[in-house]
């Protein structure tokens, strides 16, 4: 994962790549904490051709403070990230998951401080390809997800999928 913090004329205060050099990873999206800390959310390989969501917390001047994988035992990752009302930090993707072998959208409640998972939630849209790509808070405190999903009149993979909102 890498980040780049630039001044309003574009030009870079810090470059930062946060890696061990074992593993492939790649940053989606990023938000600020309340507390001005940077949490960059995005994909981590996690073995055999799989991925998961990873997350990665840091200070203002690029020290790591937390990481943490939202481990599933098949293919997944992460599209974007809030942080929502509560300051908790909601994370939308998708998952290979047991009633699709393609993806169901996947939604994870974090703790910003420890990076704790506080619940994690699937939605299954159809049997094929389901993904959640972005995500907002809604002013009576629900969460309005949007993406894609394929519906029984799209099921050729010729055909484009359909434009989901949950």
């Amino acid at each position: 994962m890498c980040s780049s913090d630039l001044d309003a004329d574009g030009n870079p205060l810090l470059n930062k790549v946060f890696s061990d050099g074992t593993a492939i990873s790649t940053s989606d999206a990023c938000v600020y904490t309340p507390d001005h800390h940077m949490i960059l959310s995005g994909d981590i390989k996690t073995g055999n051709n799989r991925y998961s969501a990873h997350l990665l917390m840091s200070d203002t001047s690029g020290n790591q403070l937390w990481e943490s994988t939202v481990g599933v035992r098949l293919n997944g990752g992460c599209k974007n990230t809030i942080i929502d009302s509560n300051n908790d930090l909601v994370v939308i993707g998708e998952c290979a998951t047991d009633s699709s072998s393609n993806f169901d959208i996947q939604i994870n409640k974090i703790d910003i401080y420890s990076g704790a998972i506080k619940w994690s939630k699937f939605i299954r849209g159809s049997n094929e390809s389901d993904a959640g790509f972005s995500i907002l808070e809604t002013a009576d405190h629900h969460y309005l997800l949007t993406g894609y999903g394929r519906s029984e009149e799209h099921t050729s993979e010729l055909q484009s999928p359909d434009h989901l909102v949950c």
